[in-house]
């Protein structure tokens, strides 16, 4: 019986990475205009696609609703959120997919070692269900990291990118011109963000809008009180320059106060490695002679006698 489910759950946590990885957000008509501007005539898209795409995607597509139909809500427009913090291009069903082959992948590998080891069947399953809550947390604390990755990008290309936007448009250049110049010359998620909103407004979207959309899509605290601070003066008609300057100053005081508190953090954290490490090497060498030493006398017959 363990055999039969390590087995169904081994075919079905590879199945799932496999599609979980092909789940995206394509774009069928660009990949069309593509192929047309490539002269290449494809009479049925849907032939033209790999087998992967036209057979194995409805399937996991359906699978991922029905997994995602025995979820919570609030689960899932949490972590759809969270991607688009991430700046993951993956659809909320393909890292559903993902997410549920993770945690029948290390339930598997905590069965096959629990009865590998010769434990009993109590511990063998509990064994499975602790892999997959296990599974289930690692993507979740993969996700969280690359969000942190994200906002530790953001937040040390901001100072520069506020700079050279307040520099360009105390030199004549409108707002929107110093956008671009930054868009182009930068490159971060803030940029990245920027560019994007850049383009909306290019679609026909308001500014404000538009940066309402990179506090969406980074929320990073720095960023949205920038935002919310170019907004309010756009309103009130404030100097935009002045507001740019000081905010950059602003900006580049809080990663300054930053990096000051992650080196005082430094000692706390080295205490850890010098304890277990450090230390134990140091009494060896230091130690080791004299204890030898004392053995050494004390086991010597010719002492007592």
């Amino acid at each position: 019986m363990i055999e039969a489910v390590a087995i169904l759950m081994g075919f079905a946590s590879v199945f799932f990475v496999v599609v979980g990885l092909k789940t995206g957000p394509g774009d069928p008509v660009e990949a069309r205009l593509r192929a047309v501007q490539a002269g290449i005539r494809t009479p049925n898209p849907m032939l033209a696609q790999p087998f992967i795409r036209r057979a194995a995607l409805p399937v996991a597509g359906r699978l991922a609703r029905l997994i995602m139909a025995l979820l919570p809500t609030t689960w899932l427009k949490e972590t759809e959120r969270r991607l688009v913090w991430a700046g993951i291009s993956m659809s909320l069903p393909g890292f559903v997919i993902i997410w549920t082959s993770l945690a029948l992948l290390f339930g598997l590998v905590l069965l096959i070692l629990a009865q590998a080891f010769g434990f009993g069947t109590i511990a063998v399953l509990l064994g499975g269900v602790l892999g997959v809550v296990g599974g289930a947390l690692a993507s979740q604390l993969w996700l969280q990291m690359k969000i942190s990755g994200r906002h530790y990008l953001a937040r040390k290309g901001l100072p520069d990118a506020l700079d050279m936007m307040t520099t360009s448009v105390e030199a004549g250049l409108s707002l929107d011109a110093a956008m671009v110049r930054v868009a182009e010359f930068h490159r971060g998620p803030f940029q990245d963000e920027l560019l994007r909103a850049l383009q909306d407004m290019s679609l026909g979207k308001s500014r404000r809008d538009a940066l309402e959309g990179i506090c969406d899509r980074l929320n990073l605290p720095e960023v949205i009180t920038f935002i919310q601070t170019i907004n309010q003066a756009e309103v009130t008609g404030a100097p935009i320059g002045r507001v740019l300057r000081v905010q950059s100053e602003q900006v580049r005081v809080a990663r300054r106060q930053a990096a000051e508190a992650q080196a005082n953090r430094a000692p706390l954290l080295m205490i850890f490695p010098l304890v277990f490490f450090i230390f134990p090497s140091i009494f060896i060498v230091l130690l080791a002679p004299a204890i030898l030493t004392i053995i050494d006398i004390l086991t010597n017959n010719d002492v007592f006698q």
